[in-house]
């Protein structure tokens, strides 16, 4: 089933995460939230572009205004597109670079396609480890960093409504010139 919105990504997302690097602590990044204790994982979503040509189909709809005297239907349209989307993993702890390297091969084991599948995501690849370690308070925070990039498809809609119509008969009459 297409998404709708990329929050409908979440959960799918955080379970694949947690089931790749076995980290339990993986959270929806939120730089308001305080860190939790120990290792721990975020991740953002972000969409890159859509792609390839879109399916189209319509439905009819009730009417948004309907006529006293009679019934009509609106109609609503379905685009239906591929979409590239990044996930954006940072993980934090003495073994944040493990945590990266797991998500490098964790399409190739049956537990996560079976996840992928599950919510029909598409693995495309990960990119590059980038390692962010720094010095917090005179001890080192490790973190490394990597981008996720999946496709799903999107749904769009968009109704159109119907204009009432009333049948007119016009008659004219022809007069003759002299």
């Amino acid at each position: 089933m297409p998404i709708t919105t990329l929050d409908e990504l979440s959960t799918p997302v955080q379970q694949i995460i947690v089931a790749a690097t076995g980290w339990q602590k993986i959270n929806k990044a939120n730089p308001d939230a305080p860190p939790p204790k120990g290792e721990y994982g975020t991740y953002s979503i972000k969409p890159i572009r859509a792609y390839g040509q879109p399916r189209t189909y319509a439905d009819d709809i009730p009417a948004m205004d309907p006529a006293p005297e009679f019934a009509w239907q609106d109609m609503r349209f379905y685009t239906i597109t591929s979409m590239d989307v990044m996930v954006s993993l940072n993980f934090f702890g003495p073994n944040a670079n493990e945590a990266a390297m797991r998500m490098y091969n964790a399409c190739f084991r049956p537990s996560i396609s079976d996840k992928l599948r599950g919510n029909e995501i598409a693995w495309r690849y990960c990119s590059e480890a980038r390692d962010l370690t720094y010095v917090e308070q005179s001890t080192v925070e490790r973190r490394f960093q990597l981008d996720w990039f999946i496709y799903v498809e999107v749904e769009a809609t968009d109704d159109i409504y119907k204009a009432a119509s009333v049948s007119e008969m016009i008659e004219t009459e022809m007069v003759a010139s002299q």
